[in-house]
C-alpha cells in the first residue's frame, strides 16, 4: 500500500513541478518526492533571463508539490547546494523583479539555507565578472519580514551581508555589508573604487522605510590599506551618507587621500589626455539622476595627478603635485566644469608639436565647458619639445582663468633666488572652445637663460662627424602666434659672451643681437631680419702645408662643398636679411696669433637663392684688407665674385703658421695683394687672376731640415727668395684663375696649390738680376725706448721729425724699425711692448706722408738683444 501510495505522489510531483516549470521558463532535470518525509528533491535547475543564468545542482524543499506550485505556494523550508550563477548589472533588476512566480515561491519559503555556492556578477560588457565563492546564506520568516544573512569570499577576501526586508518587498528594509582585505590589483576595473592596488576593507549599511516610493538611507566607508594586516595604517579613506531614491541618487562624500585611478570617466580630457592617478581629500556632493552624475565640493585638494595620453604612447604624461580648489562643481553628462578657483602646486607640462596635432586628429574627444574664475600656477616646470631637441622652462609662477573662449589673462613668471638667474615672462591668451584650444597669441620674454637650453631654436647645430659647442646666456622678447596647430615667432634676441666652437674652430662675441619673424613650425622659410655682433673674435685650426705632391692631378681640386654651416642653415631654410659684424678679430691657432684685427664684416640677403653682398674690411699685418663682393654660400655650391685686396701688410702675422709648416720665420718685409673673380662664359663658369707683390722680405738666416719649398720647387725658402728678387729686392707673382665652380672652386688649397706651381716655373729659369745691396754703413737715426701704452713723448716726436725731414727730402730713403730687446729672453710682455712701439713710430711718419712702402717694421731675433735698455732703432737706409 505505501509503496503504490509513494508512486503515485511521486507521478503526481513530476506531472505538478514540470507543469509549473514549463510556466515559469525553468528546465528541472529530476524531480524526486519523498511522500514520508514531505520533501521534495530537485535537480540540475537551470533558468535563463536575458544574459543572466542561474544553475542549482540540488535543491530539498518541504512541502507538498501541489503546495509549491500553486498561486498561493507555502514552503517550510528550503535547502539549495551547488549554486552557480552568473547575474549582469544592467538586466538583473529589471528581468528577476518582474518574475512573480519565483518571487511568490521566495516569498512564501520561511526558511531557505544556501549551502556552496558561486556567483558572477559582470557589472559590464567589458571586463571579467566579480565572483563571490563559498557562498553561505540563510533566511528566515519573521512574520512579514525576511532576515538574510550571508557570508562569501571575493577573490578569498571575507564578506559578511545580514539585512531585513519585506517579503512583498514594499516594506521597511535595512542591512549591512562588509568586506575585508579585498586585493585591488585583482580587482575588476569596472567595480569603480577608485584605487587600483592594495586591500580594500569597508562596510555600509542601508535603511528604507515602508512604501514603494520610499527613499533608501546610505551610509558606508572604504580604506585602502597597502598591507594586507589589520594594524596597518589605512593608506586612504572614503566615508559616503546619502540616499537613493526613484529620482535619482544623493550622497555626501568625505575623502582622505583616495585614489582615483578609477574615476577617469567622470573627469574631463585635458590636451587628449586622461587623468589615471589622483588622491583626494575633501568634501563633495554626488548627485546621480537621468541626466547623468553630478559633483559639488566647496573646497578640496587633490595630489600627484597624473595625466595619460589617449592614443600616441609616444606623447608624455603630465603631472600636478598638488591641486587645491574652491566651489567646483562638475557635470560629466553635461562635461562641464567649473570653479570659483584653482591653485596648481609643481604642474609638470611637455608640449610636442608634431605629436600633438596628430593625436588631436585621431582622438576627437567629446569637449568639455569649463569655467574657472582663477587659476593660480605656483613652480611651473614646461617641457616644449621640438624636432631638434627640447627646451625646458622650469619654476614658473603666476595665474590665468579658463572659459569656453579659452584660456585668459596668463601671467607666468620664473621664480628667482639672484639678479643672474634665469628668468621667464609670458602673458597673453589662448583661444578656443570646449577645451579645445587652437588660438593663441603670446608675449614671452626671456632674461639670463643659458644659450644651452635655447639650443633647439639656433640654427646652427653643428656636423655628423663634429657637435656644436655652445655657451653663453641669451635674453629675448617675442610673440608667439599660434594658429590651427602652427606656432609663428616674432621678436628680437640677444646673447652676451657668446661661444660656437666646432672642430677646432672657436667663433666668440661679447654681444651679439637679433631680429626675426616670422619662424616657427609652420612656416615654409625661417626668416632673421638682422644679425649684429659687437667685439667678436673668431679663431681657426693653425693648418701646415702639407709637403706638395708633384704628381698630384687637377681633378683632385676640391669641390665646392658647403660649410657645415651653411648646410645648416640651408637645412632649415633660413633667410638673413642683414648681417652686421663690428670690432672683431681673426686668429689662426692660437687666441692671440692674430691675423686680421678691428674688422668689420657686412652682408645682406643671405639665403640659397640669391647670392649675398658682401663686404670685410679690417687690419692685417699692420695693411688694410678689403673684400668685396656676391657669395653664395647656401646654394649647391659655394661661389664668390668680387675683390679681395691687401696692402702694405707685414708678414709677422704668418710666423706661427710658417714654423709649423717648416719655413723659417719672417722678419722683415711687406706684402701686397689681390684676388679678383668675374663670371665666365657660363654661370658655371668662372675667371679672375692673383696679383701678389713681396718687398723686402726677409727670413731668419737658418735653413731647416723639413722647409717645404725645397720637395716642392727645388730651392729652400731663402735662396727661392733671392732666385725670385729683382733690383729693388721686389717679388712680382701673377696667377690666371678659370674653371668650374662645382669641380674646381678658387678655394684656399687649390690656390696654394697654383701659387706653389707658379714658384715651381720661375725658379726653374735663370736667376733674376742679383738685388742690390744694401749700404753696408746705415745709420741709426734715434732710438725710442718701449712703450707699453699711451703716446710718444714730446722729446720722441722732436726726434722722430728730424727723421721726417729727411726721408721728405730724400724719397729713395727707407726707414727700419729694429727692436733691441733686454732680459734673460724674449718673452710675451716684451713682444707685446716692441709691437706696440713700433706701431707708434709707424703711424707718426705715415700720417705725415710717408708711406708704409718706406717703413719696415723687423721681428726681434736673438741677434737683437741688448746689454742697455730696450729700444726701437730707428735706422735710415737705402738700396743703391
Amino acid at each position: 500500500m505505501h509503496l503504490s501510495l509513494q508512486i503515485q505522489a511521486q507521478e503526481q510531483a513530476e506531472e505538478a513541478v514540470y507543469k509549473w516549470a514549463k510556466r515559469a521558463d525553468v528546465e528541472i532535470g529530476d524531480v524526486r518526492y519523498h511522500l514520508l518525509r514531505n520533501g521534495l528533491i530537485l535537480r540540475q535547475i537551470n533558468i535563463k533571463r536575458g544574459s543572466d543564468a542561474l544553475n542549482i545542482e540540488h535543491m530539498l524543499v518541504r512541502a507538498e508539490p501541489q503546495q509549491l506550485t500553486g498561486d498561493n505556494p507555502k514552503i517550510g523550508s528550503m535547502q539549495i547546494t551547488g549554486l552557480h550563477a552568473q547575474l549582469h548589472r544592467d538586466e538583473t533588476l529589471s528581468l528577476w523583479q518582474q518574475e512573480r512566480q519565483l518571487l511568490r515561491l521566495w516569498q512564501a519559503t520561511h526558511a531557505m539555507i544556501i549551502d556552496g555556492g558561486e556567483l558572477a556578477i559582470y557589472l559590464d560588457n567589458s571586463n571579467p565578472p566579480l565572483i563571490l565563492s563559498d557562498l553561505q546564506l540563510s533566511q528566515q520568516a519573521l512574520g512579514e519580514m525576511r532576515r538574510i544573512t550571508l557570508t562569501s569570499r571575493v577573490n578569498g577576501a571575507p564578506v559578511q551581508a545580514s539585512w531585513l526586508r519585506s517579503a512583498g518587498g514594499d516594506g521597511e528594509e535595512s542591512g549591512s555589508v562588509s568586506w575585508r582585505h579585498i586585493d585591488l590589483s585583482q580587482l575588476t576595473r569596472a567595480a569603480h573604487p577608485g584605487p587600483s592596488s592594495g586591500f580594500l576593507s569597508g562596510e555600509m549599511e542601508w535603511r528604507r522605510d515602508a512604501g514603494e516610493a520610499a527613499a533608501i538611507s546610505l551610509l558606508g566607508e572604504l580604506r585602502v590599506n597597502q598591507q594586507h594586516d589589520e594594524k596597518a595604517l589605512h593608506a586612504s579613506k572614503l566615508q559616503w551618507q546619502g540616499t537613493h531614491s526613484d529620482s535619482g541618487l544623493k550622497i555626501a562624500i568625505h575623502t582622505g587621500g583616495w585614489q582615483l585611478e578609477t574615476w577617469s570617466h567622470h573627469l574631463p580630457i585635458i590636451a587628449n589626455r586622461q587623468l589615471i592617478g589622483a588622491r583626494l581629500d575633501g568634501e563633495l556632493i554626488w548627485q546621480r539622476d537621468e541626466r547623468g552624475s553630478r559633483f559639488s565640493s566647496q573646497q578640496g585638494s587633490l595630489d600627484h595627478l597624473t595625466f595619460a595620453p589617449l592614443a600616441d604612447e609616444n606623447l608624455g604624461n603630465w603631472s600636478i603635485e598638488k591641486l587645491d580648489y574652491h566651489d567646483m562643481r562638475l557635470d560629466s553628462a553635461r562635461q562641464i566644469f567649473a570653479a570659483r578657483d584653482i591653485k596648481l602646486s609643481k604642474p609638470l607640462i611637455s608640449y610636442q608639436p608634431q605629436l600633438q596635432r596628430r593625436a588631436d586628429r585621431q582622438v576627437l574627444a567629446q569637449p568639455w565647458q569649463y569655467d574657472i574664475d582663477t587659476i593660480e600656477i605656483e613652480s611651473l616646470s614646461m617641457l616644449l619639445a621640438l624636432d631638434s631637441g627640447n627646451i625646458q622652462l622650469s619654476e614658473l609662477n603666476g595665474s590665468c582663468s579658463i572659459s569656453n573662449t579659452g584660456i585668459n589673462s596668463i601671467i607666468l613668471k620664473s621664480m628667482k633666488n639672484r639678479d643672474e638667474d634665469p628668468e621667464w615672462q609670458i602673458r597673453g591668451e589662448i583661444e578656443g572652445q570646449h577645451g579645445n584650444f587652437n588660438r593663441a597669441q603670446l608675449k614671452i620674454k626671456g632674461a639670463h637663460i643659458p644659450l644651452t637650453q635655447l639650443r633647439p631654436l639656433i640654427p646652427l647645430k653643428g656636423s655628423e662627424s663634429a657637435p656644436l659647442m655652445l655657451d653663453g646666456t641669451a635674453s629675448l622678447a617675442t610673440e608667439a602666434a599660434f594658429n590651427s596647430g602652427v606656432w609663428l615667432f616674432h621678436g628680437s634676441a640677444s646673447s652676451e659672451n657668446l661661444i660656437l666652437a666646432h672642430a677646432g674652430s672657436r667663433w666668440m662675441a661679447e654681444k651679439i643681437s637679433t631680429t626675426f619673424g616670422p619662424v616657427g613650425t609652420g612656416s615654409d622659410s625661417q626668416h632673421i631680419q638682422s644679425l649684429v655682433a659687437e667685439n667678436w673674435h673668431y679663431i681657426a685650426p693653425l693648418q701646415p702645408l702639407p709637403p706638395y705632391l708633384k704628381n698630384r692631378r687637377d681633378t683632385e681640386a676640391a669641390t665646392g662643398q658647403q660649410a657645415w654651416w651653411a648646410e645648416n642653415l640651408a637645412a632649415g631654410k633660413w633667410l638673413v636679411d642683414e648681417i652686421l659684424w663690428k670690432s672683431g678679430s681673426v686668429s689662426v691657432g692660437q687666441a692671440d696669433a692674430y691675423w686680421l684685427k678691428d674688422a668689420e664684416l657686412q652682408l645682406t640677403t643671405l639665403s640659397p637663392q640669391n647670392p649675398s653682398v658682401l663686404s670685410l674690411q679690417g687690419a692685417m699685418g699692420g695693411g688694410l684688407l678689403k673684400l668685396d663682393g656676391q657669395w653664395s654660400p647656401l646654394s649647391s655650391y659655394e661661389q664668390f665674385l668680387g675683390t679681395i685686396t691687401l696692402e702694405h701688410a707685414t708678414p709677422f702675422f704668418l710666423s706661427e703658421w710658417m714654423v709649423a709648416s717648416g719655413f723659417p720665420k719672417p722678419i722683415q718685409g711687406r706684402i701686397s695683394a689681390s684676388l679678383n673673380i668675374r663670371q665666365g662664359e657660363s654661370a658655371e663658369q668662372y675667371l679672375g687672376n692673383v696679383q701678389l707683390s713681396l718687398y723686402r722680405v726677409k727670413l731668419e738666416h737658418a735653413v731647416t731640415a723639413n722647409d717645404p719649398m725645397i720637395n716642392r720647387v727645388g730651392y729652400n725658402s731663402i735662396d727661392l727668395l733671392h732666385r725670385l728678387e729683382n733690383e729693388e729686392r721686389e717679388i712680382t707673382i701673377s696667377l690666371p684663375l678659370g674653371g668650374e665652380w662645382q669641380r674646381e672652386a678658387p678655394d684656399m688649397e687649390g690656390l696654394g696649390l697654383q701659387l706653389q706651381k707658379q714658384l715651381q716655373a720661375l725658379a726653374q729659369r735663370p736667376a733674376a738680376a742679383s738685388a742690390a745691396p744694401e749700404q753696408r754703413g746705415a745709420k741709426v737715426a734715434t732710438r725710442i725706448r718701449l712703450h707699453e701704452s699711451g703716446n710718444l713723448s714730446l722729446n720722441e716726436r722732436t726726434r722722430l721729425r728730424k727723421v721726417l725731414k729727411k726721408m721728405h727730402e730724400d724719397p729713395a730713403l727707407i726707414v727700419d724699425l729694429i727692436p733691441k730687446w733686454s732680459g734673460e729672453s724674449l718673452n710675451w710682455d716684451s713682444m707685446q711692448r716692441i709691437e706696440y712701439s713700433q706701431m707708434l713710430i709707424e703711424r707718426f711718419l705715415n700720417h705725415r706722408g710717408i708711406s708704409k712702402q718706406r717703413i719696415f717694421p723687423a721681428a726681434p731675433t736673438d741677434r737683437d738683444r741688448a746689454r742697455e735698455i730696450a729700444s726701437i732703432w730707428v735706422t735710415l737706409n737705402r738700396i743703391d
